[in-house]
C-alpha cells in the first residue's frame, strides 16, 4: 500500500470504473455484518425493485430465485450492473430502518454507505456511493469540488 502512495504522489494512477472480485466480496460482507443491518433479508425486496425497474424476470440466472439472484448478480454479474445492485440496496436499507427504528436518522444506512466508500477507495474503485446513488469519478478533483456538492444539493 505504501508503494502505491509513493507512486501516486509521483502522479501515477491506480484508480478503475471496473468493480474487481475483491471489491463485490468486500461489499458482500458488509451486508454479512450484524453491525451494519440485515444482510440477506433485503435482497428479495432489492430485486424485486430492480426487476420491476429493469423489465426483466432474473438479474443473474433464469434458474434462480429471490434473494440467491441477487447475491449472485452482486458477485458475479456484469460490471455495469453494479451501481444498480448497491443503490437497490441502499433503498431497501433506508426502507428497513425506517420500519424498525422509526423516527431515527438512518444510521445503519449511513454505515453502509460510508463502509461503501472506504472499500472503493482502498481499492482504488472510481465510484463513489453520495446520498445513495453511485456516481462515477472522472476526477477526484472535480468530484470532490463540483459532482459531490451538487448532488448533495439535488437530494
Amino acid at each position: 500500500m505504501a508503494a502505491m502512495v509513493d507512486a501516486e504522489a509521483r502522479g501515477e494512477s491506480f484508480w478503475t470504473p471496473a468493480f474487481s472480485d475483491r471489491v463485490r466480496v468486500r461489499i458482500r460482507r458488509l451486508l454479512d455484518s450484524g453491525d451494519i443491518g440485515p444482510g440477506d433479508s433485503m435482497f428479495y425486496q432489492a430485486r424485486a425493485m430492480i426487476l420491476d425497474q429493469e423489465g426483466t424476470d432474473f438479474l443473474y440466472g433464469h434458474d434462480l430465485g429471490g434473494a440467491d439472484d441477487f447475491d449472485e448478480a452482486l458477485r458475479h454479474g456484469p460490471h455495469e450492473f453494479l451501481p444498480t445492485l448497491v443503490e437497490a440496496l441502499v433503498v431497501e436499507y433506508r426502507k428497513w430502518e425506517s420500519r424498525n427504528f422509526p423516527g431515527s436518522d438512518l444510521p445503519r444506512t449511513a454505515s453502509f454507505i460510508e463502509k461503501v466508500n472506504e472499500v472503493f477507495e482502498q481499492e482504488r474503485v472510481a465510484w463513489r456511493l453520495i446520498d445513495g446513488e453511485m456516481v462515477e469519478m472522472r476526477s477526484q478533483e472535480l468530484h470532490e469540488s463540483v459532482v459531490e456538492p451538487a448532488m448533495r444539493l439535488l437530494h
